[in-house]
């Protein structure tokens, strides 16, 4: 395994951990395939703050819902929830530097993983006005049906 796909692993386990750090090298589409389990282009149609599952007591997330219009891996649902860290109730915020801010009306490319599912700044993740590149190289990859 090559230094910058062993940097990629471990920077993507430490994330899932709640470990904090900075991305790491530059991205590599095929290992961001790889190790995300859960890969769409969907419309952020809702939010809510959430409790962050797996971390500690009063750790809270943005949970965005997602009305799924194509599917590469994951869940056939026509929905999908995906949580990163970070909130804004109004009255008070909370971000992380290395987590994705979704905006509820936008089109994103999503890359996501676990259970519940979640992501970060440091993946492929993008709005897909600014996803090209990622498209381009996903519109090969065979494609599920979201189910209804």
């Amino acid at each position: 395994m090559n230094a910058r796909r062993l940097t990629f692993i471990v920077l993507l386990f430490s994330w899932i951990g709640d470990i904090r750090a900075e991305c790491a090298g530059p991205l590599i589409l095929e290992d961001s395939f790889a190790y995300n389990g859960t890969v769409f282009v969907g419309r952020a149609i809702a939010q809510e703050i959430v409790s962050r599952t797996g971390a500690r007591d009063g750790t809270w997330a943005t949970e965005t819902t997602f009305e799924v219009e194509e599917l590469w891996k994951g869940q056939t649902n026509t929905t999908l929830r995906v949580q990163n860290c970070g909130w804004h109730d109004g009255n008070e915020a909370m971000t992380c530097s290395e987590d994705f801010t979704f905006v509820v009306g936008f089109r994103y490319v999503v890359f996501a993983a676990g259970d519940p599912l979640q992501t970060n700044s440091c993946g492929p993740t993008a709005l897909v006005d600014r996803a090209a590149k990622t498209l381009q190289w996903l519109f090969d990859k065979p494609r599920k049906s979201p189910v209804k």
